[in-house]
């Protein structure tokens, strides 16, 4: 046998003594006073309930035994013997029996509900949470140790206290709605504000639970509250952190941030949404008005285009928009909003950014300013090359007129004047001149400076044109230039910087056929391609190494000895200016092919 269970019967065996001697000892004074039986059984019961707190079942039966023999014995006649005549003694003592088991069973299930009610409450005090229960009234019935700690009130200043009251309580919703869904679900979950003792506040996670008894009718509600409020004072300094760095943010970037309710019309609007508009977020209000009111008289009817289709289409929006701040300084603005629907799908708002752009529009237009000052230095550059060729192009008819114009003077020599011939030669002089302005006007084209001039234009005119500009070079270095125009549709485009980036292709073709030895050809072609027109200038030259074909555009990028570096560059920015592209194949077996694809006008036919 183990110790333990050697342990458990010495127990045992010393209780039953104690309880019998006890119970022989109560019915022998109870004997000597010369009580009845009812006092007698009266008297046992009590010891035995007493005894029955001690052990189990089993002890209280035994006990119970010991007890109807003593009363047997001593007061159930006759005396002093077992025997049992009477019915009616017999049902008393069975009686006894009976009364002694149940009353023993109930005490000993009291007492154990008691002791699980203290082994909980023992728990719920071991717990930092605030724990109480409130009955139906409202009226606190139970108050832990940690609500003790965290409110100030003790259990005995807390109980039958209403703890609404009591505590002050700040609801996040109206009290009728928690009550409705704590009845609904049985529990509740929310953030609450308390009031201690001392007058402070509290901010907890508070959970509700409904509490029933047996038959499932409710008797009150537990709370367990934990307290967050050094979490929500962290959290709304990191919220005012973050705020503070997101305005920072948008100042840095110049882009404001604002709402709109569109069922109210009010409108809410970023620090730096302020300052953009030229107002003070303290003193100021930023309204639809306001911002309608603003908008630069050019775009005034485009901006009550969009904020009539705003509020009536819910859709994101992009545009570009300039205002007049009140002291009269213009703004450029890049604005995208963003709908907010509601759980039904209506419309319910919009969110959305404002970017002040104006030091980027400036920049741009600088940028822009310094692309064109350039590419009119490389045109510079390109008449230059051209030079030699130019100036034997414009001396062929200014030669031919001067011999015309003699030929004149013979014809009207007075002694014997030709007027015919005369009128023929002055014709001439017409014509020489004419050719010899169409020459200068060409070169001259490639020196105007100016912005981009969109024009509707045909690509194999400003080809031809070109190559009658390079004609004289092409002579000079002994290349044919070969053209394969198919028709395309027309294109919008600037006519003297599409020139100038066919010319600079052309001469780059005959740079590449100076050490070729045999026939030197240029082939320059166009064609339609789906929506844009195709031109391609090729060449019979040494060709393109693979190495080089993916920076041949870079800036100041070049192969040739006195070369720039900038023709390509400037030629593919051009062509990118116009929506299109400019690249370089190598041709098989030898040479390369420069293309360019631009877009042709919408409203063109295709074929």
């Amino acid at each position: 046998m183990s110790d333990s269970l050697i342990a458990q019967l010495r127990h045992l065996a010393a209780l039953w003594l104690f309880g019998v001697t006890a119970l022989a000892a109560t019915t022998w004074v109870c004997f000597q006073l010369g009580l009845g039986f009812e006092a007698a059984s009266f008297s046992l019961l009590i010891v035995i309930v007493f005894l029955s707190l001690m052990d189990s079942l089993i002890s209280s039966v035994v006990f119970s035994l010991v007890a109807v023999v003593g009363l047997d014995y001593y007061f159930v006649p006759p005396l002093f013997t077992p025997l049992i005549f009477s019915k009616q003694d017999l049902w008393a003592l069975a009686t006894f029996i009976v009364a002694s088991l149940v009353i023993t069973s109930l005490v000993r299930r009291t007492r154990r509900l008691a002791d699980t009610v203290r082994d909980r409450a023992r728990l719920l005090d071991l717990t930092h949470d605030s724990v109480f229960v409130r009955n139906l009234g409202g009226e606190i019935t139970y108050w832990n140790h940690g609500a003790e700690q965290l409110y100030g009130w003790r259990n005995e200043e807390a109980i039958g206290k209403v703890a609404h009251d009591l505590l002050q309580t700040v609801f996040p919703l109206p009290f009728e709605e928690i009550s409705h869904e704590l009845l609904a679900s049985g529990h509740w979950e929310g953030e609450l504000v308390h009031t201690k003792r001392d007058g402070s506040r509290a901010t907890v996670a508070s959970r509700w639970s409904l509490q029933t008894d047996e038959r499932g009718q409710r008797i009150g509600t537990l709370e367990t509250n934990s307290d967050i409020t050094e979490r929500k004072r962290a959290e709304e300094s990191l919220t005012q952190i973050q705020a503070a760095h997101l305005t920072e943010a948008q100042r840095m970037g110049r882009t404001g941030s604002w709402s709109l309710d569109m069922s109210s019309g009010v409108m809410s609007a970023s620090p730096e949404l302020f300052r953009i508009f030229g107002l003070d977020a303290e003193k100021d209000e930023l309204t639809q008005d306001f911002v309608l009111k603003s908008v630069h008289p050019d775009d005034h009817a485009f901006i009550e285009e969009v904020m009539r289709r705003r509020a009536t289409t819910a859709a994101d929006y992009e545009y570009d928009f300039r205002i007049v701040t009140a002291e009269g300084t213009i703004r450029h603005l890049h604005s995208v909003s963003h709908p907010v629907l509601g759980e039904s799908g209506v419309l319910v708002g919009y969110f959305g950014t404002a970017m002040d752009t104006t030091e980027r529009k400036h920049a741009e237009e600088a940028l822009r300013q310094a692309h064109d000052d350039l590419a009119r230095v490389s045109r510079v550059s390109i008449i230059s090359e051209l030079t030699a060729s130019l100036a034997h192009e414009i001396i062929q008819p200014i030669s031919a007129a001067v011999a015309n114009a003699r030929a004149a003077q013979r014809w009207l020599d007075p002694e014997a004047p030709d007027l015919e011939e005369a009128r023929a030669a002055v014709a001439a002089i017409v014509s020489n001149g004419t050719l010899a302005a169409e020459i200068v006007s060409r070169t001259r084209r490639l020196f105007e400076r100016g912005a981009l001039q969109g024009e509707v234009v045909e690509v194999n005119d400003i080809i031809r044109e070109a190559v009658q500009l390079l004609s004289g070079e092409a002579a000079r270095q002994a290349v044919s230039i070969r053209t394969f125009l198919e028709s395309t549709p027309e294109i919008l485009a600037d006519r003297v910087q599409l020139q100038q980036v066919v010319v600079n292709l052309v001469l780059n073709a005959f740079d590449a056929l100076k050490e070729v030895d045999g026939k030197k050809e240029v082939a320059i072609r166009s064609q339609l391609d789906g929506e844009q027109v195709m031109v391609s200038v090729s060449d019979t030259g040494e060709g393109l190494p693979p190495e080089m074909v993916d920076r041949l555009f870079e800036t100041f990028f070049t192969t040739k000895p006195r070369g720039t570096g900038m023709g390509l560059s400037i030629s593919r920015s051009i062509i990118t200016a116009h929506g299109g592209r400019l690249w370089a194949e190598p041709n098989n077996p030898r040479g390369a092919t420069f293309q360019f694809a631009l877009p042709i006008l919408p409203q063109q036919p295709t074929g």
